[in-house]
Parts: structure tokens; sequence; C-alpha cells
């Protein structure tokens, strides 16, 4: 019975200090601060395993091979995209410079992603990164 009311009393002093860290302004939200690696780690994880999920069911619309297509694709990548995650010979642009996390630069690295979680992230978006649906 002793251990359950010191389980209790510890359950109660977490909750009464994330209360006091939530309302009372303790945690620095400020995008020009980097989150812990912990919290980076278990952010990143949880991004990239539910992108993943949500991702086996998506059928990739069209041929990724046609022509037409990845012309298409590249004139609404210059349109929309590269303000942030660049093209080739491309430097940062000042919008990309102030996003935490800094969108990855796809015309160095290109692509990590499948092509359905891919087309998952640009059709939904992803929290908190300054990625848009």
């Amino acid at each position: 019975m002793k251990t359950l009311g010191t389980v209790l009393i510890t359950l109660a002093a977490v909750v009464v200090i994330g209360v006091a860290v939530c309302y009372g302004g303790l945690f620095n939200m400020a995008a020009d601060d980097h989150h812990w690696g912990m919290t980076a780690g278990m952010i990143e994880t949880m991004r990239d395993r539910y992108v993943a999920r949500q991702a086996e069911e998506v059928v990739v619309p069209g041929n990724l091979t046609d022509a037409k297509l990845i012309a298409n694709g590249a004139t609404e990548y210059a349109e929309m995209c590269t303000g942030c995650h660049l093209a080739p010979s491309m430097k940062d642009t000042e919008m990309r410079t102030g996003l935490y996390p800094t969108p990855p630069n796809f015309a160095e690295r290109g692509a990590r992603r499948s092509a359905a979680e891919q087309f998952w992230i640009v059709k939904h978006g992803l929290k908190m990164t300054g990625m848009s649906a």
C-alpha cells in the first residue's frame, strides 16, 4: 500500500510540474532554439513511423517515368517547393534559413522516402515543420 501511495504522489507531482511548464510559459517554443537530442529523436521517429504507416494505403497516381508528368512536376516544384527545398546550384533562401527543422535539400541528396510517402506528405503536410498540405 505504501508503494501505491508513493506512485500516486510521484504521478501527481509530474502532472503539477507538467501543468506549470505548459501554463507558466516555461518551455522554449522559439524556432531558432533547437530541441534537445532526445526530444528531436522522438519527434523524428514518430513522424517517420506515422508517414510510413499512412503511405501503406497510398496508390501513387500516374506513371512516374512519363516525361509529361515529370515536366509538370518540375514546374510545380519550381513554383511551390524551391523556396524551402532548393534547386540545383540554388543558395539558401531567407525563408528556408528561418525554418526549424531545416527542410531537406532535395537538390543535394534527393528524396529518401518512397513515392507513396512523398505523395502523402505533399498532400497532407507535416505538423510543426512549415510543410503545408
